[in-house]
């Protein structure tokens, strides 16, 4: 069966691939689909084949799930062939409302990855630690963020990717 709403989440999957730095998986994730394409294209291999030979293309057809995989694909190029132009124009000519609108979307996405971490309670002491450390060595370090960008990254880094490298945490002499 045809679900017209996967074919309109793929046209705004492939409306975030226009943007630079903007994942179509983000919007697959925010509109409840990442799963299912993720099974979906895990399921395609080679004993496909041998499924289409024992049990016919209909049988093909549904195991692989390619009525979703099609749809969702017509939908990504149908927006790619449409939105593109419209989209590098938005950026053109007003970037910050279409940069925060999808900077936006990118900030829910985090929240609905944070999701399952926060019942299993992993959240709070990597976030929240991380986040009161940030506000930490900012107030402390304030004055480096302007002349030194890569005390920056070095700093804020460790925290959004849960990777602490030696000498983290603003301890090195200045």
């Amino acid at each position: 069966m045809i679900r017209p709403g996967i074919f309109f989440r793929g046209m705004a999957m492939g409306a975030a691939d226009v943007v630079p730095g903007v994942s179509g998986g983000t919007l697959a994730l925010i509109t409840g689909i990442y799963e299912e394409l993720i099974d979906t294209l895990g399921g395609l291999t080679p004993r496909l084949l041998k499924v289409w030979h024992q049990q016919g293309f209909v049988a093909f057809w549904r195991q692989a799930n390619l009525t979703f995989l099609v749809t969702l694909l017509a939908g990504i190029f149908t927006s790619i062939a449409v939105l593109a132009r419209l989209i590098t124009w938005l950026l053109d000519t007003h970037p910050v409302p279409v940069w925060a609108f999808f900077s936006g979307l990118i900030l829910a996405s985090i929240f609905l990855v944070l999701k399952p971490l926060q019942q299993r309670g992993a959240v709070a002491g990597a976030v929240g630690g991380g986040q009161w450390r940030n506000g930490v060595l900012l107030q402390r370090h304030a004055r480096h963020l302007r002349h030194d960008p890569a005390w920056h990254f070095r700093q804020f880094y460790p925290s959004f990717t849960g990777n602490v490298p030696t000498g983290a945490g603003g301890s090195e002499a200045r």
